[in-house]
């Protein structure tokens, strides 16, 4: 999902996560969320991985 809650209002956004997360849980599946914002990323996975630019 690329930034999938990026364009939502406070309410709608944990809303919307929350029902995300459980379609995840029930359907067993791993899914990569893509985001900028640092307390979304931190509370909506179960693991986390950062990407961090890298220079030759």
């Amino acid at each position: 999902m690329d930034a999938p809650l990026s364009n939502l209002g406070a309410k709608l956004r944990v809303q919307i996560g929350e029902i995300i997360r459980g379609l995840q849980n029930e359907a067993i599946i791993t899914t990569s969320f893509v985001t900028h914002d640092a307390e979304e990323a931190l509370s909506m996975p179960d693991l986390n991985g950062v990407m961090n630019p890298g220079g030759l």
